[in-house]
């Protein structure tokens, strides 16, 4: 048989053919299957990758839109619904990809192309009030571990669709916002910028800085801290005011760099710790019933490279900075509190913006309107005394700067007339207006003369959400803030013991009288006799001739605050006159007090059936005035001239204008910035700081005297070329004592006094409370909102971790606060004399213990018995001229009062704990523990406005603030316990509140995922 072996070839090199064709088609088939796989991954990838970018840049507009105003007024979060972000132009491009080249031509690289970019915000979801439990280890990490929290759910879905060829991916992203508001009294101790805790405290609850934290302790104090100790900054074992410490500057704080941290290139700059083994101890945890406290070792804090993952394992959560990402807490509607870097020369980057809690409401019109008033303490109010200019002062009260009354020339003499100034630079102003001595007329030196306050309810239109002026109109015209009646006894000057008040709307005057063997020493022409005496000699030799024994100051009127060397001039209230008022059966009033519960009904529903509030929301605010010129008549509301309103508030008044932003920083002693550095970074206008400047009390009324002692006018430098008279100033220079005594550079200040039980906005409910704010300082008289026994209530014995303070049983205790510029406590002795003590410490106010500072000689202009201060420390000093009835000579003892102060307590002041609560007794002796006790929580809010002068009798601008502690307050030590009403969520009204937010819940979105879909829907896609 023959067989066709070409065929058989051919059909067998076909076959192959084929397979190879098959093979290979099948081969590129699986390429292209991949490279299409490929492709789809690449797009599915680029388009996640633009989603999760856009949506990162929309999550930080919006958390900074919810940390200024709030997540209920942001502007990006809808109420209901959804709301679509809306990107800049130049953001779009770039997030899809659009490159602009130099030459203004626009490329996009790549062949994948971006488009249909979205991100639709969310309304909050999942509301919801809790505490965070911090006994749950899930909770370990957690920086609101045992805080209330009011947190809601924020969802931002993006949608964006990448192109590649014939491939196309649209991606949805999901990131959810967790906002949580944070009540800011949550901690027993709580400061905006550096703290330094260096006693034994003890405090009960938390304690949280904002800027650098110190904490030490001395040999023997046993100091627990029963909380979680945290830091948003720099922890930092030691002090700078101990034992081989140093680097804190005249005003007590520690310089740090631009970074914040402590800037140990400035020459001493060196925290050092104290205090043995075991006197500094944290709580750690507690298993089962046995609580665990670790001591902090002297090494260990954020130098320390391993210091992060010692302090979690050492304290568990209990010990934490910045490194462990704790977050820092700033009000809403402001910025973060920040302090000056001392490097940078001729700049300052001072940023008190905190301030603005207490700072009046200013007009919509002003430079400095903040435009968010969510936690403006004068925006929540719902009585408010409003300190304004009275037009029937009679001029011979007022004195000018060269101590004589307004002449009958002056541009002042219609004061009194019964014919009101209409000119708005006619009267106690400074016609420059920018904060510098300096003009063409005389200025009042007691311009509290002149004061008079007006009480204000505020109408039911006014709403702080809608972030107009308080002292405006509504839209129909009508007045938010409705003049009533001032009620009697409850605001004015208070009488000589400091029980009551004498003198309804008007400050208590200031008066020093100085008392000597021989009247030869205030000789002087043309001076005030009274008030003049020596000035201290800077020469060394000459400093003994002044004979101390024989000169004497006392207080009869007012207070005199040694701690900043001026003159106090109060405005007393008087709370259980007020809570009487405010509560008693309406048929027991009479006068004007039936006059302001005709007009104040506390119980009258201004809001609507479905919401009902009552006028009364348990807030009070004092304005005192931020200028001291007064309102044009031109452009006076019809409230401005107000109508005879009741006995003790005849006559018209008239507001007094609002003052312009403060350029300089308060931590001076010149007129000007010693430190030569420029206008404070809060007053300066850029694009990240919209919204600049802080506007405090008048400057006049926390006047400096100028450092040079050069030949003046009564209110300014003489140009070289005036004709005007010369006038001496005789209170020109830190030097002489007739500086800090002269009137012109008194203080106005709020007087708090019978504070044991508090006025209550609802009876039938104990978690309402009661709290007071000023702009100005606040000087609190004996126990407030607890019953003065520090047995009961306190649990000052128990270092247990939750032995919280408890409500006293002898009094309705309710949730309170006192927000202030400065605070200061005096006992319950303060007015007490009888007749073994014919000088009580209000009569002596001038006094201190005279330690550390002023009695060393070694400096020009500082004595050891500085003028009307023999050398002694009070407790143990017997003045050799002052007897009793029987002969006998007169101690000046140490008050053996103590304190107790239910209270959250929010000022503006030094970093030093002991400084924050200032005294200007000698405590000894008291019997309790610590001598003053605050059952609540101690907020530093914001560095003080109301500036010390430094060389006043004789201190030195170069001695360390600390040093001063031991002239006022010695031994007047602190205990912080914190609230179980607090721990329970129970805040007094007007608490600030702060956001912290976080993202939650990121998840790459699946169409046909049931749950995703639902995201996706809610979204509008």
């Amino acid at each position: 048989m023959k067989t066709n072996s070409q065929g058989s070839i051919l059909s067998g090199v076909l076959m192959s053919t084929l397979f190879v064709a098959i093979i290979s088609a099948s081969v590129l088939s699986l390429i292209n299957t991949q490279r299409r796989v490929n492709l789809q991954r690449e797009v599915q990838l680029q388009a996640n990758a633009a989603a999760e970018t856009a949506l990162d840049y929309a999550y930080s507009y919006i958390i900074n839109d919810i940390q200024q105003n709030t997540l209920a007024n942001a502007g990006t979060i809808p109420s209901t619904g959804y709301r679509t972000f809306t990107f800049p132009t130049a953001v779009e491009d770039f997030l899809l990809g659009t490159i602009t080249l130099q030459s203004g031509l626009q490329a996009k690289p790549g062949v994948t192309t971006l488009t249909g970019l979205e991100v639709r915000v969310l309304a909050p979801r999942n509301k919801k009030r809790y505490r965070v439990d911090g006994k749950d280890p899930a909770n370990a990490t957690d920086p609101n571990k045992d805080q209330w929290v009011n947190e809601s759910l924020v969802p931002i879905v993006a949608r964006i669709t990448a192109r590649h060829g014939t491939q196309e991916y649209t991606a949805y992203v999901h990131k959810g916002i967790s906002s949580r508001e944070i009540a800011l009294f949550q901690y027993s101790i709580f400061f905006q910028g550096q703290l330094h805790l260096h006693r034994g405290f003890r405090p009960m609850g938390g304690v949280h800085a904002n800027g650098n934290l110190f904490l030490n302790a001395h040999n023997g104090d046993g100091a627990i801290y029963n909380g979680a100790v945290t830091t948003a900054a720099n922890f930092y074992r030691g002090s700078t005011f101990d034992s081989g410490g140093t680097g804190a500057d005249s005003f007590g704080y520690t310089p740090v760099n631009a970074a914040g941290q402590l800037d140990f290139t400035i020459a001493g700059v060196n925290p050092v710790a104290t205090g043995g083994s075991g006197d500094l101890k944290i709580y750690t945890e507690s298993p089962g019933n046995v609580h665990t406290y670790v001591p902090l070792t002297n090494t260990l804090d954020s130098r320390l490279v391993s210091w992060k993952d010692d302090a979690t394992a050492l304290f568990k959560g209990h010990l934490e900075d910045k490194a462990h990402l704790v977050p820092e807490l700033t009000p809403v509607g402001s910025e973060g509190y920040r302090q000056d870097v001392k490097a940078t020369t001729g700049v300052n980057e001072f940023n008190n913006s905190p301030y603005a809690l207490i700072e009046p409401n200013l007009p919509v019109s002003h430079a400095s309107h903040k435009a968010t008033l969510e936690n403006s303490l004068q925006a929540k109010a719902s009585l408010i005394f409003i300190i304004e200019h009275n037009d029937l002062t009679p001029a011979a009260n007022l004195r000018t700067t060269d101590g004589v009354p307004p002449s009958a020339t002056s541009s002042i003499a219609g004061v009194g007339s019964g014919n009101p100034l209409t000119a708005k630079n006619d009267y106690l102003i400074d016609p420059d207006d920018d904060n510098v001595i300096g003009g063409n007329e005389p200025r009042i030196s007691n311009p509290w003369k002149t004061f008079i306050v007006r009480a204000y309810k505020v109408s039911a239109t006014w709403d702080r959400s809608l972030g107009t002026d308080i002292h405006g109109l509504d839209s129909g015209g009508n007045p938010y803030l409705i003049a009533v009646p001032l009620p009697t006894g409850v605001i004015g000057a208070a009488n000589a013991s400091v029980t009551s008040i004498a003198s309804d709307g008007v400050f208590e005057d200031f008066d020093v009288t100085l008392t000597a063997a021989s009247a030869s020493a205030y000789t002087g022409a043309g001076v005030d006799q009274i008030k003049l005496i020596p000035s201290i000699s800077s020469v060394a030799a000459n400093r003994t001739l002044i004979n101390h024994n024989d000169q004497r100051v006392r207080v009869d009127k007012g207070l005199f605050d040694s701690r900043m060397g001026r003159a106090v001039v109060p405005l007393t209230i008087d709370i259980a006159k007020l809570k009487y008022v405010l509560e008693a059966p309406i048929g027991l009033l009479s006068g004007a007090d039936l006059d302001f519960r005709n007009q104040f009904n506390p119980a009258q529903n201004i809001g609507t059936v479905t919401a009902p509030r009552t006028l009364w929301n348990g807030l009070v605010y004092v304005e005192f005035p931020t200028s001291l010129n007064l309102q044009n008549a031109a452009a006076i509301l019809p409230t401005n001239i107000l109508p005879v309103t009741g006995a003790g508030n005849t006559g018209k008044s008239r507001r007094f204008d609002y003052g312009v932003k403060e350029k300089r920083h308060p931590d001076r002693w010149f007129i000007t910035d010693h430190a030569s550095r420029g206008d404070r970074a809060d007053s300066i206008v850029t694009a990240t700081n919209p919204k600049p400047g802080i506007v405090p009390i008048a400057p006049e009324l926390r006047d400096y005297p100028d450092s040079n002692h050069v030949t003046q006018r009564p209110y300014g430098l003489l140009p070289p070329t005036s004709t005007l008279p010369v006038v001496n100033i005789l209170a020109a220079d830190y030097g002489k004592t007739s500086t800090i005594l002269n009137e012109r550079y008194a203080i106005p200040a709020l007087q708090i006094i019978n504070g044991r039980e508090l006025p209550h906005p609802n009876t039938g409910n104990d978690e309402e409370g009661f709290t007071i704010a000023t702009n100005g300082p606040v000087y609190l008289v004996g126990n407030y909102n607890s019953d003065g026994n520090y047995l009961t209530g306190t649990s000052i014995t128990n270092s247990a971790p939750d032995a919280y303070s408890e409500k006293d049983t002898a009094i309705t205790e309710i949730p309170a606060a006192i927000f202030c510029d400065t605070f200061t406590i005096l006992s319950n002795g303060w007015g007490w004399s009888d007749a073994t003590v014919t000088l009580s410490n209000r009569n002596r106010s001038f006094y201190g213990a005279n330690n550390s500072s002023t009695v060393a000689n070694a400096e020009p202009g500082r004595v050891g018995g500085p003028p009307g201060r023999p050398i002694r420390i009070r407790p143990l000093f017997s003045h050799p001229t002052a007897r009793k009835n029987d002969g006998t000579v007169v101690t000046h003892p140490a008050t053996s009062k103590y304190v107790e102060i239910s209270a959250c307590v929010a000022t503006g002041e030094f970093p030093i704990f002991e400084f924050f609560t200032h005294c200007l007794e000698n405590w000894a002796g008291s019997g309790a523990p610590t001598p003053i006790i605050i059952k609540g929580s101690m907020v530093g809010m914001f560095h003080s406005e109301l500036q010390h002068i430094k060389q006043a009798y004789g201190r030195s601008t170069g001695s360390d603030i600390q040093a001063y502690w031991q002239e006022h307050g010695a031994n007047a030590f602190v205990s912080s316990r914190y609230h179980r009403m607090l721990y329970e969520g129970n805040f007094p009204p007007g608490t600030p509140m702060a956001y912290v937010t976080s993202p939650r819940e990121f998840r790459l979105l699946r169409q046909g995922d049931v749950t995703d879909n639902t995201v996706i829907s809610d979204s509008g896609f």
